[in-house]
């Protein structure tokens, strides 16, 4: 930026230097100014660095605005002082090889006091350089600063969140183990072992923003055991992953609420078997993720409540993807209810497979039925 403000300023200069060189019966060369801009130019773009280090040294702030003031004054002075001095002083000193030397050597002193005022403006667009890039560095940390600030507070949402699901999981799966503790002691004991594999999984890894698909799976899949356990041959389940996806991002406890919200009001109130589709899928640039089921079905409209599980899901598929998810419940035309959560598809950080997504999701792009989602 300065050395173009330099140069800028140098060609513009050269005219008005040619025309009262003429003036005062010392004609310059066209290539004489050129050579005399380039110098020029070449020793102001050498002293920026010592003057921008000498100002960042000397920053205004309340109670230093004065002194400090004064001593980027003196810093600027001396800046034009010595380029005004090396400049006379290398044209004198190239006198012996061209005749460039003419133009100073009558009258060094004059020449160096015509150089420290023309010095001036060129110090004054130097000060006003350093002001803007000043502006641009402070804004771009703000930038920076409200990122992070912005990434820190939707992870801490996220952790909340998940902490908030934990427990409602606890108990309803603990309810589920109470109920066959008197008639199937040994199924209950069973589920309870896989219940504290399940927790000691969950639990080790702390609360992370974020997972693989493939880890959420292995959760759920867990959890699935426990409940298979449960309902016994009334259940069949039925998981279709596409291999592409297991290493996209997803919140942590993604799949585990949305699959307990079809058992618990799906499948568990109905009499006889029952069945339940899982579904990771890509779409485009998303990753689309159905639990199905054949149960009960939805209630009606005007008795519709989203219940912890759903609503906690929601909410953290909003904290991590903004406005870029879609969550969605509706009935199958011969019974039971699907849920869809189609969300950008994205490696998690840090995972070592090669990158799979050709194209991310543009901004301003939310999931259409025609692009994201597969046939209901």
């Amino acid at each position: 930026m300065v050395a173009g403000l330099q140069l800028v300023y140098e060609l513009a200069s050269l005219r008005p230097i040619l025309t009262s060189n003429r003036a005062a019966g010392v004609p310059l060369a066209l290539s004489h100014a050129f050579v005399l801009g380039a110098l020029d130019g070449g020793l102001w773009l050498l002293l920026v660095p010592a003057i921008f280090a000498a100002f960042d040294r000397t920053p205004i702030r309340r109670g230093r605005i004065g002194r400090n003031t004064l001593a980027r004054v003196a810093v600027a002075v001396a800046a034009m002082a010595v380029q005004a001095a090396a400049l006379v002083g290398i044209l004198i000193a190239a006198g012996g090889l061209s005749d460039l030397g003419v133009y100073v050597r009558t009258s060094p002193l004059l020449n160096f006091g015509y150089e420290f005022e023309t010095n001036v403006t060129t110090m004054l667009m130097v000060a006003l350089a350093y002001a803007v890039l000043l502006r641009v560095h402070a804004v771009r940390y703000e930038h920076r600063v409200a990122s992070a600030l912005q990434l820190s507070l939707a992870e801490a949402r996220l952790h909340a969140l998940t902490i908030e699901l934990q427990p409602h999981f606890l108990f309803n799966t603990l309810n589920g183990i109470a109920a066959l503790v008197r008639d199937e002691p040994e199924t209950a004991e069973a589920m309870l072992i896989r219940l504290s594999d399940l927790l000691r999984l969950t639990l080790g890894v702390g609360h992370p923003a974020e997972i693989s698909l493939a880890d959420e799976l292995e959760r759920t899949a867990m959890y699935l055991d426990i409940q298979q356990m449960r309902f016994g041959p009334r259940l069949t389940i039925h998981v279709d992953v596409d291999p592409d996806v297991v290493s996209a991002a997803v919140p942590p406890l993604v799949l585990q609420p949305l699959v307990e919200n079809a058992l618990t009001h799906g499948l568990a109130p109905r009499r006889g078997p029952g069945r339940l589709n899982i579904s990771c899928q890509r779409r485009a640039d998303w990753l689309v993720l159905s639990v199905e089921d054949d149960g009960a079905g939805l209630p009606p409209a005007d008795e519709m409540r989203e219940g912890t599980g759903i609503g906690n899901t929601r909410a953290r598929l909003a904290a991590m993807f903004g406005d870029y998810y879609r969550l969605e419940l509706s009935p199958q035309p011969t019974g039971g209810t699907l849920v869809r959560a189609t969300v950008p598809f994205r490696h998690v950080a840090g995972d070592a497979r090669p990158a799979i997504i050709r194209h991310s999701p543009s901004p301003g792009t939310r999931p259409t039925p025609d692009a994201a989602e597969p046939a209901a």
